[in-house]
C-alpha cells in the first residue's frame, strides 16, 4: 500500500516539475518575443499588444 502512495506521490511531483519547467519556458519565449519587437520598432511597438503577449497561453 505504501510503495503505491510513494509511486503516486513521486508522479505527482514530477507531473508538477514538467508544468512549471513548461512553464517557465513559456515565459522566457514571451519576454523574448517582446524584446525582440522592442528592439525593431522602439517607441512605436504598442505597450498594449506588449500586455497582450504577456497574457498569452
Amino acid at each position: 500500500m505504501f510503495d503505491t502512495l510513494e509511486k503516486i506521490t513521486k508522479r505527482g511531483r514530477e507531473k508538477a516539475k514538467l508544468e512549471d519547467e513548461r512553464k517557465g519556458k513559456l515565459e522566457s519565449e514571451r519576454e523574448l518575443i517582446i524584446e525582440i519587437l522592442n528592439q525593431r520598432f522602439g517607441e512605436h511597438f504598442d505597450k498594449r499588444l506588449e500586455e497582450k503577449i504577456t497574457h498569452l497561453t
